[in-house]
């Protein structure tokens, strides 16, 4: 499937699956994608603002630059993705886990990263403030120059150096 300057508003859509998917200026805005499925999309300009993504995977995908702000995402699996340049703002992403991702110049601001995972990651210029991140666990994880700063916890008790 390919979706160009496309912009889902109100959308309800019950465990969708977007697999080989070209996704380009494409905004989910106040939607509801809880358990969906992205596998082996790529991405320009993803967008999902005021949505519900709990419990959603992103697979093997190319997802620089995504955006998801104001939203619900807990329980949310990144695994083998680029998410370079991506932000991540003002969102519930508790229990999320990371794995496998490039994730340089990836920008946390405002959001509940609460227990979440990040497992062998390499990433550089990571910006991670005024989020909560109580609970985290970093497995086999590097952050090189980067800013991180918690509301609930000193990153140093947590392995970020």
């Amino acid at each position: 499937c390919t979706f160009k300057e496309v912009t889902f508003l109100g959308c309800m859509l019950s465990s969708p699956s977007f697999t080989n998917c070209l996704l380009e200026n494409t905004i989910f805005k106040e939607s509801s994608l809880k358990s969906s499925i992205f596998e082996k999309i790529t991405t320009t300009e993803l967008k999902f603002l005021s949505s519900n993504l709990s419990k959603s995977q992103f697979n093997e995908s190319i997802l620089e630059s995504l955006s998801i702000k104001d939203s619900k995402a807990k329980k949310v699996s990144f695994s083998k993705c680029n998410l370079n340049l991506s932000k991540f703002e003002f969102n519930i992403m508790n229990k999320s886990k990371f794995a496998l991702n490039s994730m340089d110049n990836v920008y946390f601001n405002g959001c509940d990263l609460r227990s979440c995972k990040f497992s062998e990651i390499s990433a550089k210029e990571i910006k991670i403030e005024n989020c909560k991140g109580k609970g985290i666990e970093l497995e086999d994880t590097i952050f090189e120059n980067s800013k991180i700063q918690f509301e609930d916890v000193d990153p140093l008790k947590i392995g970020f150096v």
